[in-house]
């Protein structure tokens, strides 16, 4: 339930295109994407990629440096 919670807040605060910040866990971003030419690697066809919000995650230096330092 608390999960699901959280979930629902940050998916709201990136739908109003607002950055979400998780200390020591990284930042959820909206990034808009412009119309493009894409093109099918098997066919060679191009064909017209609509424009589109993605997200984006930078992950903070602290996790990065605690996955990092577990190392086998």
């Amino acid at each position: 339930v608390f999960f699901e919670s959280m979930l629902d807040l940050v998916v709201g605060s990136l739908r109003k295109k607002n950055e979400v910040k998780i200390v020591n866990f990284g930042i959820f971003r909206v990034k808009n994407k412009k119309n493009r030419i894409g093109r099918n690697p098997k066919t060679k066809v191009e064909v017209m990629i609509s424009q589109r919000n993605v997200v984006k995650f930078k992950a903070s230096d602290f996790l990065i440096n605690t996955i990092n330092s577990n190392q086998s």
